[in-house]
């Protein structure tokens, strides 16, 4: 395979205890800082990392940056028919850049790996095929010398995310609440957005390809990832936008643990028949506000959903600074109406947006792998159209990458694998895409124009 940079010792030093680490790994640590990060990686790109990472052996002075993951440890954690999709991400790892937040709020950016092999059943003297990865050395502090801020990871949570969205999302928020011992976080949106792969930071720090521009059709991926924590995370997560003058500038998280977290010594909540999470919760969020009479008898005068309504509009104000007496201002409004008013607001667009979500009927992995060959599709037609010749084709990636932070990483690797190959089909399609922009269907510049196409599943904001 041309993307294949030889491998640091032959094949035969493998030692079988190796494999054993990987075998019964169930846990992975990663800094915090890594958590925050723009990783740049599609969805088997983060498995493979993912799994390569819980094979170090933090037990040792200095543990080795490499790691042999077989392709069978994918069935192993429940994932199906790995091996095209786990060669396919080996092919492209290689060219990856993960890029680290600064204190200052600047960044770091650095190539994943320092060397990646993959080896066949027919050619394996493990009698199965593998891949060895060594991960780039400048990123020791942030995988192996993990002394403080960092978290560790149950391997499978993760690894059965059914999209990259859900995994990357479901990292960050576990490293944001401390696995959940911190049930309610905040983060800038335009953050969360970079975290999770949907915007992007030009060498001036500014952000450029935002994708889901509209919150309303951001807030439709984080439904989507959040309703894959329920069934395969041991954190549950629910959120709400938060305004920043006249845009949603934050998003405002609430999680629960669902599932026990042994190596932490986190259960989840127990609570007898008069109670649920959500009661607990409201009823601390009623002291924080200030409120001082019997929370329980409030709840079930007015009910759950207004009381929270009620208590959402008193956080609101006193964030604003615009009240002298929280408890007060709550009392009245439960008592003039205008809790039941927005509790019933908030209900008619949970029905709105969950009539929206249920009804999309193809699954998110499928439609993206189909909105990608669309892209390429189109992308031929512009080559074709335009007359380019594969060398003018280059120097419209070469012209692209020059302002990209990882552009010589990029370029390099193209060069080695001879202009060909799945990494050079990404560049072409997307540069192609941009230089032609004017030429280009809405469905191959926008994914919600292209899901309205496929499904019939309009998007909030419209075909822009």
């Amino acid at each position: 395979m041309n993307a294949v940079v030889p491998p640091s010792r032959p094949a035969r030093e493998v030692q079988a205890t190796e494999l054993q680490v990987l075998r019964k790994a169930e846990l992975y640590r990663q800094a915090n800082a890594i958590g925050r990060s723009a990783q740049g990686l599609e969805l088997f790109e983060k498995r493979l990392i993912v799994l390569a990472l819980a094979a170090i052996d933090h037990g040792s002075e200095k543990p080795s940056l490499e790691a042999v993951v077989p392709l069978r440890a994918f069935e192993e954690h429940g994932i199906e028919n790995p091996y095209d999709r786990a060669k396919k991400a080996a092919e492209m790892l290689p060219s990856r850049v993960v890029m680290i937040p600064r204190e200052d709020g600047g960044f770091e950016a650095y190539p994943w790996l320092q060397r990646l092999s993959y080896v066949p059943a027919e050619e394996s003297d493990l009698g199965f095929s593998y891949i060895r990865v060594l991960f780039n050395e400048e990123l020791r502090p942030w995988i192996t010398d993990l002394k403080t801020h960092y978290a560790v990871l149950p391997l499978r949570d993760v690894l059965q995310m059914p999209s990259i969205f859900s995994a990357r999302l479901y990292e960050v928020l576990w490293h944001l609440t401390m696995a959940g011992r911190r049930p309610e976080v905040e983060i800038g949106l335009m953050e969360l957005k970079f975290a999770v792969g949907l915007v992007e930071r030009d060498k001036k720090g500014g952000w450029v390809r935002e994708r889901y521009k509209d919150w309303r059709d951001f807030r439709k991926q984080l439904q989507q990832a959040t309703k894959a924590f329920d069934e395969h995370g041991s954190l549950s997560a629910s959120f709400k936008g938060v305004r920043v003058g006249r845009r949603i500038g934050k998003v405002r998280f609430q999680v629960d643990v669902i599932k026990a977290i042994p190596h932490l010594g986190i259960q989840p909540a127990l609570f007898d028949d008069s109670g649920n999470r959500g009661e607990e919760r409201l009823q601390e969020r009623l002291r924080k506000v200030g409120f001082t009479g019997s929370a329980s008898r409030l709840i079930a005068e007015h009910t759950a959903p207004v009381v929270e309504a009620a208590v959402a509009i008193t956080e609101r104000k006193s964030r604003e600074g615009a009240l002298t007496n929280p408890g007060g201002f709550l009392r009245t409004l439960l008592q003039d109406g205008t809790a039941r008013q927005e509790s019933l607001k908030q209900e008619k667009q949970k029905a709105h947006d969950g009539q929206q979500v249920s009804s999309g009927g193809i699954d998110e992995d499928a439609l993206l792998a189909a909105w990608e060959r669309h892209r390429h599709d189109v992308a031929d037609q512009v080559a074709a159209g335009e007359g380019l010749s594969d060398e003018q084709v280059r120097e419209l990636i070469r012209r692209a990458l020059r302002d990209d932070l990882a552009g010589k990483l990029v370029i390099t690797t193209l060069e080695r694998n001879n202009w060909s190959g799945p990494t050079f089909a990404m560049y072409r399609t997307s540069v192609l895409l941009e230089q032609y922009a004017e030429k280009v269907p809405t469905t191959a510049q926008d994914f919600e124009a292209f899901r309205v196409r496929e499904d019939g599943v309009p998007s909030s904001s419209g075909t822009r």
